[in-house]
């Protein structure tokens, strides 16, 4: 179902872990949290408050950590 993005939380360069709130959509008035799916740093985010989106669309890229 296609969306807005409400909020972004991250941005580049920030460390983020599985879980950590990143951002936060609106559809037909209901509010869904994006959390991180793996430990990393966000490369890049793609999308910005206000943007419309659809299922599937990539919102921001994080690299894996690597020890």
């Amino acid at each position: 179902m296609p969306g807005a993005v409400l909020a972004v939380h991250v941005g580049a360069g920030d460390n983020v872990k599985s879980g950590d709130k990143v951002a936060v959509l609106t559809a037909m008035k209901m509010e869904t949290n994006v959390t991180a799916r793996i430990d990393g740093k966000v490369a890049r985010v793609l999308v910005g408050e206000g943007d419309e989106v659809a299922v599937g669309d990539l919102l921001m890229e994080v690299d894996a950590r690597t020890h």
